[in-house]
């Protein structure tokens, strides 16, 4: 997702054609160092037709210049002389050039990709003997850089769709450049192509590139797959892939992430069924409304975690007592075996983490803090949270704020909350809130719990929340009593 940096071809080039010789088809045209600049080589041919006429004509001067002269016989089979007015059209051929535009290979340099693929045509009249050719080649010359999960020299599938339709794919192999690990390649494509919704996926992950009809242009196409910075050092986190959950089968407790980013329990049965004594839950069922419970609590049990339906703060036989006291058991992965979390090192933010993840990232743009908006995912309400580097001249459609759930996606909408999902999106239902076995304001509110205690409010734990009208990160007004129960989404550094 960044800057998408469109540079035109450059003035057409005017070739004067004494019709003189025949020839057969030539080499090469060669494009200089700056990629804009089009000059002509030794061997390149002029093809020419027109009604009862062709011929391919030879290059006498101009090799290294951008205007040329080609002579060669034409072949006439019409009655008498061509008429001046007669129109022509002109093509620019190459041995190199080939028949086709691809889909399984890339380029490797612009000036590759021009040798291979260039359109230059032109017409004119056969008594004006000159043409101005115009380049029917878009060149969509990608730079993609990770920000992390990718190490130099690993070769990943790239992948350009258009509107849900595949149009080329290769491997591509990444490289280290300004001390980043980078994938560079070129994709011609035809001029005049209109692109809609289209994305460059690298593996499973990918960024939109910009909606345009496509000009005989090189458009270079500066993509990054982000991630999601936490402080001023840079560190960067990658968001678990749903809520936690802790499940009871009549025995053990379980711990995993949802299925879904929108799934949560909600005023069910699991969250509504907690109890104030081992094991904490009246049957089976699903708990993922947590309370918060400090280090000076004596609780030992899955309690420990905030499954329970005691009230009792302000108390080590309950919640904790201590100001600006740790959590008693933070969700991680130190704490918790989580089924589904792989063997990444999983942790709850800092209330200074959600913060800077919800208010003080820049995007790619750099001139922007807005990094998310309230909206609704697959018939669930929600935050949605944009990754560093979302550039919002490509995907403009999306509302930053609280005024609405105005961001829609699904499988069905344009994009797809997949193809969110792909350019590194991250969903928090709005799962509502837990007092003791009651379950209010599911799908209209979300409260996050985060890991630390504010300075102005030593007792009440940090909560980013947010609804109509409200998006509050974790170290701002927002502290919530510890007995309430709130949604867990942890996080992971990058690798």
């Amino acid at each position: 997702c960044s800057s998408d940096d469109v540079q035109d071809w450059p003035t057409p080039t005017t070739k004067t054609i004494p019709y003189t010789v025949t020839v057969s088809q030539g080499t090469r045209a060669t494009v200089d160092e700056d990629l804009s600049t089009l000059r002509f080589a030794d061997g390149d041919k002029l093809s020419i037709s027109g009604t009862n006429i062709s011929g391919v004509l030879n290059m006498t001067s101009g090799v290294g210049e951008t205007t040329a002269t080609f002579s060669g016989n034409s072949t006439d089979t019409g009655a008498g002389d061509p008429a001046d007015n007669l129109a022509l059209t002109a093509t620019l051929v190459s041995a190199q050039q080939e028949q086709t535009y691809p889909t399984n290979a890339y380029c490797a340099t612009v000036e590759e990709a021009v040798k291979k693929y260039s359109r230059l045509t032109g017409t004119g009249t056969y008594g004006s003997q000159s043409f101005q050719l115009s380049q029917g080649t878009a060149f969509l010359n990608f730079k993609v850089t990770f920000d992390y999960g990718v190490t130099s020299g690993t070769t990943l599938p790239a992948v350009v769709t258009n509107n849900g339709t595949e149009l080329s794919r290769a491997n591509v192999t990444t490289i280290t450049e300004d001390g980043k690990v980078v994938a560079k390649f070129v994709l011609p494509i035809a001029g005049g192509t209109t692109l809609t919704n289209a994305m460059v996926m690298m593996d499973t992950k990918g960024a939109f590139i910009h909606d345009a009809t496509l000009a005989g242009k090189v458009y270079n196409l500066n993509k990054t797959i982000g991630a999601f910075t936490i402080n001023a050092s840079g560190d960067k986190v990658l968001f678990a892939p749903g809520n936690l959950q802790a499940t009871y089968n009549g025995s053990t407790w379980t711990w995993k992430f949802a299925d879904n980013e929108w799934d949560y329990i909600g005023n069910a049965a699991g969250n509504t069924s907690v109890t104030d004594s081992s094991p904490y839950i009246s049957g089976t069922g699903t708990v993922d409304l947590f309370g918060w419970v400090g280090a000076s609590s004596t609780w030992t049990g899955v309690n420990r975690f905030g499954i329970t339906s005691s009230t009792t703060i302000n108390n080590v036989n309950g919640y904790g007592d201590f100001v600006f006291e740790a959590m008693k058991a933070e969700w991680n992965s130190n704490n918790l075996d989580i089924t589904n979390g792989g063997t990444y090192a999983w942790r709850t933010l800092t209330g200074d983490e959600c913060f800077y993840v919800l208010y003080l990232r820049r995007l790619g743009d750099g001139a922007s803090n807005e990094t998310c908006g309230l909206g609704n995912v697959n018939g669930v309400n929600g935050l949605i949270i944009v990754p560093d580097g979302w550039d919002d001249s490509v995907h403009g459609g999306f509302t930053y704020g609280a005024n609405a759930w105005s961001n829609v996606y699904s499988d069905a909408t344009t994009p797809t909350w997949s193809q969110m999902k792909s350019a590194g999106c991250v969903f928090l239902p709005a799962a509502g809130v837990r007092n003791g076995v009651s379950v209010s304001y599911a799908g209209d509110l979300g409260r996050y719990w985060s890991s630390t205690l504010p300075t102005d409010n030593p007792m009440g734990p940090r909560c980013s929340s947010f609804g109509l009208s409200l998006i509050l990160p974790g170290n701002q007004v927002w502290y919530f009593d510890r007995n309430f129960g709130a949604s867990v989404r942890l996080v992971r550094p990058v690798e």
